[in-house]
């Protein structure tokens, strides 16, 4: 047996269940999280992968392509043309997403004079790499990316699956909204210790890092998941949402997934 067999199978004897539907579901497959897509030469992290169901390892697979078009644009050889293959199959299956993207010259000068941004010299506002989010169309796609990794952070950090009944608060901001002033500091303030992957020697923290804080009292935890340095993830987990009072309810996301 191959050694990344053998590791296959003791990784699955020391993790059973899926950490992703309730560890109801006796898990079959590793799953990287975040998914390679995101990553250069598809070098991902190393100690984020994740026991995983047939069913859950495949759900996100679409929604990681379609985020990963909007913080991940590698220009070089191999990476591109990856980007490039990714594209295309997001044109031919969610074909909304990509024509949601494109602003017309007037719609980035406003945007732009939004955020204080100008062309550089020989640019004209057409020319800025700059695209609109609409929300009924890329949200669907950021929750799953979202609620993906915040279950499999929870996992990492309790040992134990986020349970049914539990629950999941994300928002998302991207590097439009910081530029804008977006006040991460008191974010932070819950989430004080820092994560900078790296796979072998090469550190991965200018591509994928995270600030996160649990607390084994009240079994919840909170993680600042940076994603290119484009794409800011806030994922709150908790396995008792009454014990947080009131909450958001449009931003609260049912806890495992339910098949």
């Amino acid at each position: 047996m191959s050694e990344a067999k053998n590791w296959k199978k003791k990784f699955l004897v020391d993790h059973p269940f899926c950490c992703f539907c309730g560890g109801r579901v006796r898990s079959v497959e590793p799953d990287h999280q975040p998914g390679r897509v995101f990553f250069r030469d598809r070098k991902w992290p190393e100690g984020f992968v994740f026991p995983s169901c047939e069913m859950c390892n495949r759900a996100s697979r679409m929604s990681e392509d379609v985020v990963s078009l909007l913080t991940s644009y590698f220009a070089d050889g191999e990476n591109h043309k990856r980007y490039i293959a990714r594209r295309d199959s997001v044109r031919i299956n969610h074909p909304k997403v990509i024509q949601s993207l494109k602003m017309s010259a007037n719609e980035k000068r406003r945007e732009v004079e939004r955020i204080g941004l100008l062309p550089g010299n020989g640019n004209t506002y057409s020319d800025l790499p700059i695209a609109k989010i609409d929300t009924d169309i890329w949200f669907p796609h950021f929750r799953m990316v979202g609620k993906k990794l915040a279950l499999g952070l929870h996992y990492q950090c309790f040992q134990h699956p986020l349970p049914f009944g539990a629950a999941i608060y994300l928002s998302f901001s991207t590097n439009a909204d910081f530029r804008m002033g977006h006040e991460l500091k008191e974010i932070l303030k819950a989430a004080p210790e820092l994560v900078m992957p790296k796979r072998d020697k090469l550190m991965l923290g200018d591509q994928f890092a995270i600030r996160y804080g649990c607390s084994t009292e009240l079994l919840a935890s909170v993680f600042v998941i940076n994603i290119q340095k484009r794409l800011i993830i806030t994922a709150l987990s908790v396995e008792d949402p009454y014990v947080l009072g009131s909450v958001p309810n449009e931003n609260w996301v049912e806890g495992p997934f339910r098949w």
